[in-house]
C-alpha cells in the first residue's frame, strides 16, 4: 500500500497512532494498464485490433471514423497500440500452435498473401502457413482449433522449422516440401502423409508422374491469320446445337 504525500507530511506526528485511528487518508497505487504511459483500455485496443484484422479496415481508415465522432488519433498511436496487443497475445498464441501440434493428426496448408514493401513502390508475396485439429467428425475429445504462421516463402525449411516437434498423421496437399520433411523424419519424430482424394489420384496417376512432352507448334496456314491448331482448337470448343431446334435461317433472295 502507497501511502499519500500529506500522509507523509504527517508521519513525524505520530503516524501509527493517527492510521489506527483511521485519520490518514490513504492512496492505492492506480491499476496497471494495457499500454504503458497510456489511458486506453482493454475493450478500446481489441476494438481496434479486431477491425483491423477480422473486418479489413485500415489503421488510417479508423483514424478516419474516430475523427468522425471527434475524436483525434493519430495513426502512429494505433500502430503502438496494435503492437503492444500482439505483445499481450503472443504467450496465448504460441500456446494454441503448440496445442494443435501436440496431437497425433494435424492439418497443413499455406496461401499467397501480399504485403506492402517498403521503398520498392509494390506488394511482395508471402505466405500464411495455417494448421488446424478438427475432431468433431469423429467426437474426439479435443475442440477444435486453427493457427496460422506468417512467412516470407513457401520454403522447404519453413515447413521444418515450424513442425519440429511435431510426430504424427500431417494431412496436406502434393507440394514437394511435406514430401521432404516426411523423408527425412522416417525415424526419431516420424511423420506420415495423407492427401485428399484429388492430390492421391494425382499422386498416383502416371501422367502426373512424368512431364509429358511438349507438342510442337504447327506451322500457320497460307492467308489464315492464326494457326492450324488454334484453329482446331476453337473448332472444338464450339457449342454443338442440335439440327432440329437450331432455327432456319432467313430466306434473302
Amino acid at each position: 500500500m502507497e501511502l499519500s504525500a500529506a500522509a507523509w507530511a504527517v508521519a513525524d506526528l505520530g503516524l501509527d497512532d493517527m492510521l489506527d485511528a483511521g485519520q490518514v487518508v490513504v492512496q492505492a497505487p492506480a491499476p496497471a494498464r494495457a499500454t504503458s504511459g497510456g489511458m486506453a483500455s482493454t475493450a478500446l485496443l481489441a476494438h481496434v485490433a479486431v477491425a483491423k484484422f477480422a473486418w479489413h479496415l485500415p489503421l488510417y481508415r479508423q483514424t478516419q471514423m474516430f475523427a468522425g465522432q471527434g475524436i483525434d488519433l493519430d495513426r502512429a498511436t494505433l500502430t503502438n497500440w496494435v503492437g503492444r496487443v500482439a505483445w499481450w497475445l503472443r504467450p496465448l498464441y504460441e500456446r494454441l500452435l503448440g496445442h494443435i501440434r501436440s496431437h497425433d493428426y494435424v492439418f497443413c496448408d499455406e496461401t499467397p498473401l501480399r504485403r506492402l514493401d517498403p521503398g520498392r513502390g509494390k506488394t511482395k508475396v508471402c505466405q500464411i502457413w495455417s494448421q488446424a485439429v478438427d475432431h468433431r467428425p469423429w467426437r474426439g475429445p479435443s475442440p477444435p482449433a486453427a493457427g496460422y504462421v506468417y512467412a516470407e516463402g513457401r520454403r522447404a525449411s519453413e515447413v521444418t522449422t515450424q513442425l519440429a516437434a511435431f510426430s504424427g498423421v500431417l494431412h496436406v496437399d502434393g507440394y514437394a516440401a511435406y514430401k521432404s520433411l516426411a523423408k527425412a523424419r522416417r525415424t526419431g519424430k516420424p511423420i506420415r502423409l495423407v492427401f485428399c482424394l484429388a492430390h492421391a489420384r494425382r499422386a498416383s496417376s502416371c501422367r502426373c508422374s512424368r512431364r509429358p512432352s511438349p507438342r510442337p507448334r504447327r506451322r500457320s496456314s497460307p492467308g489464315s491469320g492464326r494457326s492450324m491448331r488454334s484453329r482446331r482448337a476453337s473448332t472444338v470448343c464450339r457449342p454443338q446445337i442440335d439440327a432440329q431446334s437450331a432455327k432456319p435461317k432467313p430466306d434473302r433472295s
